[in-house]
């Protein structure tokens, strides 16, 4: 058995009770975002199963074999535009300090506040990196549990996708380099090509496309 049959063996004996349709995995509340039946492993859950409250995760981990190779795809669901303000602490702080520059005493707070956003680190951006690197760290450890070796696990290939609104550029060689994007975006450079060969933003369509083309070509009976 070569290790991309033990590995997805291992991942449905250890895990099988946590697989979900991505119209569950992406669904935000009772507000359905994409609709599919592609099965994928709920990571958020299994993640929790772990790290209890202490979990940081990726939505979703979808098993795709072709030619006996193995690929693992790390998805996060984002059922809104990440160029929102509310998702970027320092793009709100920008917007308060706008507001103060007309203040009528004309104070210095402006100036001091511009002065802390320089330090300011936007939580939610930068979950946008740890996150998939966290759901690495606890793959490795289930994996680990059940015998098999970093060594195995480090030559499959993974792939790291953002899923949301965010409208993406037509220029898909650097768009997300440029201005705002580079803002929300600049993870991906970061962990790329290691430990992820591809990493990339999709919007419903794009995704839909990639998830129909894999489920016709994976050889993995689900």
């Amino acid at each position: 058995m070569d290790s991309s049959e033990k590995i997805v063996r291992c991942l449905d004996r250890q895990l099988n009770q946590y697989k979900q349709p991505v119209t569950e995995l992406s669904k935000t509340d009772e507000n359905d975002f994409i609709i599919s039946n592609a099965i994928m492993f709920d990571w958020d859950e299994i993640s929790k199963l772990y790290d209890g409250d202490d979990s940081s995760s990726v939505d979703a981990i979808y098993c795709f074999i072709e030619d006996n190779t193995l690929t693992l795809y790390f998805f996060e669901f984002k059922n809104f535009n990440l160029h929102d303000p509310f998702f970027d602490a320092k793009k709100q702080l920008e917007y308060l300090i706008n507001d103060l520059d007309a203040c009528v005493f004309n104070c210095c707070y402006p100036e001091e506040m511009r002065k802390l956003k320089k330090k300011l680190i936007s939580k939610k951006v930068i979950s946008l990196k740890t996150k998939p690197m966290e759901s690495l760290i606890l793959l490795h450890n289930v994996l680990n549990e059940a015998g098999i070796s970093s060594e195995e696990i480090i030559s499959v290939k993974k792939e790291y996708y953002v899923v949301s609104t965010t409208p993406s550029s037509g220029n898909k060689a650097n768009w997300h380099r440029r201005g705002r994007n580079r803002e929300i975006f600049g993870f991906i450079d970061k962990i790329k090509p290691f430990p992820f060969i591809n990493v990339d933003h999709l919007n419903k369509e794009t995704f839909s496309s990639l998830i129909d083309e894999l489920q016709t070509k994976n050889q993995i009976n689900t």
